[in-house]
Parts: C-alpha cells; structure tokens; sequence
C-alpha cells in the first residue's frame, strides 16, 4: 500500500523584528521627546516596560532627542522659594510640584539659569548645577574674589553643556560661567568653571559703566553669552566662551525710549544678537545687531508692535507691563501684566496665559527631554552627597 508521501510540517512564521530586544530598543528611541511617549510605551506590555524602564535607554533617549526638546514650562524665583509652572497640555503636562522635593529642601537659595536642560541654583556659599530630568546634580564652590554675600557685589551666572565633538551638545559635561562687578559697578569680572576638569578659570575683566542685573539671565548667541545691564547706563555685557574674553555693547542711542529701563538680549533669526523691551510708547521693539556691506555695523530695528496686536485688553492697562523672559532660539517671549504672565509667539502672534502670579521677575525657560529617571547627586570631588 503505501507508497504515498507524507504531508510536510507547516512552515514556521518568521519571528518579528520587534521581537528582538535590540531593534526594538532602537524603535523606541524615535519615539516623540515628550513626556508621555515613556510611559505610554511602558503600558504596552511587560517587556516594553522594561526596556523603557531601564537607565541607559533613558540615557540615550535623552541624548538622542537633546539637539530638539520641548519646552516643559518656566522656574520662577518668587519672594521666598522657586516655583515651576507647566506649560505643555495633557498627557504631556508635568505636574507643577515634580521638582519640590529637591526645591523644598535646599533652603535659601536663587536660580540663576537654565539651559540645555540643566538649572543653575545659587546657594549661600556653592552653587548647584541640577538635570532635574535625570535627578543628578552637582555642587561647585564659588571660585575666590565673586564675593556672593556682600551687598555691594552684584552676582550672576550661566550654564551651558560641552559642546561635544562636531559641536553638539550631547556632552555630559557642562561649563558654568559667572560675572560680577566691583563694589562702585565700574568693572565686570567673569571666569568660567569646567566639568570635565573641576577648575576654574582665571578671572577676566572689563570696564563697566553699571551693574551686573541680578534677576535677569543671560543669552547664548551661539559662543557668546549676554547679559543686559541695569542701571541708567545701558549696555550689554558679553562673555565670549571660546577666547574667554569680556567686553561691553553699547546701546545707549535708544535709552530715552525704553520704560523700566531694563532690556533682554537674545538671539535673532540667523544667529545674531539681538535686544527686545517695552518701549514708552507701549509697544514691544525687537533691534538687532547688523553688519552693513562697508564693514560697519550698527542696531536696527528687526519688529515693533501694539501690545493689542496679542494681548487682550482686558489683561492690561499699558502700565502694569514688563518683559520677563525669553525662550532662546524660539522667538517667544514672557510678559508680566497684571492679571498674570503671557507667552507669546512673535512669528505667529499667537497669546497664551500662563500663569496667575502678577509678582514674577524673570521666566527661566526649561526645555528638556524629561523621562523621570533618578539619578545620582554628587558633591565637591565626588566625596559629598547632597541630602
């Protein structure tokens, strides 16, 4: 009988790429920069979970998407703490007490910068540099002569990461710069610490005709920092990173026309400096600095606009107004007024509330790639944890 052939086994399914924890991982990792995209993978399945839960992934998510974050919110120093007010919607909104913990327990303190997800935290004798989306944080002494307690020195500072090799920034170490002036703000002093040494700089200095503005930050303009000056002398002061070099820009042509006397520089279309404030006539003046074909150069002015092109009216009375923050690189700005704070776009006009607080200085914009990983927090050489 039998010379039939026997029926052949079913061929088994190729496995899916996704099934190999290596590919997979380099899926998640072009996930969208925001808040949910974490966790909203970990609710997946346990193995996605777990990849997504593990430290390193985090880290190189973070580095991956760090040339583009998104803008999470602004830390603000109020009368006696710092607070964070959130800016993105839900599921990407992040609760406004996520930071307190690490807030709440320092005790007197000051921010003076955020940038590149990083925050820079003025204590009474160090400072601290903070990546609260990684938990890590770093205490840096006070370098010697930037007396931050006496009241006639006027103390602020920067931080910025490394740019890495090609001119990234997806360096782990980072650089913090401060200036100071003399006790009669005549001269401006500034050094910059490195992470990657652990040392200071040697202090350079400039002459100054007013004070270093403690509650204004600086603007990076591609290698160079900026800090407005207060003061009836205005100017602006630059720290120019890479030949470590300070200096000051003089824009007193416009002074009788500025209200509160007080400006902010930052960066303008095509990398150039910039300076914005709200004029006594009750509009908002954009200038920048332009080069002319003869090798001159010199402010003009880049926009100008009626505060009721973009703020309600109900919001303002023309006198309760003043420019408290800027996003770098985003053309967005913050205005206090006195039913709360406004974001708003320059590009599009577009007007956003954004906080209640009618009392708020200055806006420090956070921009990161937030993943509530924990991290390590380490003292002076690495021998003093903070708690």
């Amino acid at each position: 009988m039998g010379g039939g052939r026997r029926p052949s086994s079913p061929a088994l399914a190729p496995a899916s790429p996704l099934e190999d924890d290596d590919l997979l991982s380099e899926f998640l990792l072009r996930l969208p920069p925001v808040p949910s995209s974490l966790s909203r993978a970990s609710l997946v399945c346990k193995r996605w979970h777990n990849l997504v839960s593990d430290e390193g992934f985090r880290r190189r998510f973070r580095d991956r998407h760090r040339d583009h974050p998104p803008l999470l919110g602004f830390f603000a120093q109020l009368k006696n703490s710092i607070s964070f007010t959130p800016i993105m919607q839900p599921p990407d909104r992040i609760p406004s007490d996520c930071f307190s913990f690490l807030l709440d327990n320092l005790g007197e303190c000051r921010i003076l910068c955020c940038r590149h997800g990083l925050v820079l935290l003025l204590l009474p004798t160090r400072l601290l540099v903070w990546d609260p989306s990684s938990g890590d944080a770093s205490l840096i002494s006070i370098p010697s002569g930037f007396d931050t307690r006496a009241r006639t020195r006027v103390f602020n500072g920067a931080v910025l990461r490394a740019a890495g090799d090609g001119g990234d920034k997806h360096s782990s170490h980072f650089q913090v710069v401060v200036v100071s002036t003399d006790e009669k703000s005549t001269r401006a002093f500034a050094c910059v610490f490195s992470s990657e040494t652990g040392e200071w700089s040697n202090p350079v200095s400039a002459a100054c005709p007013s004070m270093v503005p403690t509650s204004t930050p600086g603007t990076l303009v591609r290698r160079s920092l900026y800090w407005a000056l207060d003061g009836v002398s205005h100017g602006i002061l630059e720290y120019g990173l890479d030949k470590q070099c300070l200096k000051v820009i003089d824009v007193t042509l416009f002074l009788s026309n500025v209200l509160h006397y007080r400006i902010w520089a930052m960066p303008v279309e095509g990398g150039v400096l910039g300076y914005l404030f709200y004029s006594i006539s009750h509009k908002i003046e954009l200038w920048k600095w332009s080069a002319d074909r003869d090798g001159g150069a010199g402010w003009v002015l880049e926009r100008s606009f009626e505060l009721d092109e973009f703020l309600p009216r109900s919001s303002h009375d023309g006198s309760h107004i003043e420019i408290v923050g800027i996003v770098e690189d985003s053309n967005v700005f913050y205005l206090q007024t006195k039913t709360g704070v406004f974001m708003i776009h320059m590009e599009s006009m577009q007007c956003k509330k954004v906080s209640e607080i009618s009392e708020i200085k200055a806006c420090h914009s956070f921009t990161s790639v937030y993943t509530t990983g924990l991290g390590a927090v380490d003292g002076e050489d690495g021998d003093e944890p903070l708690r």
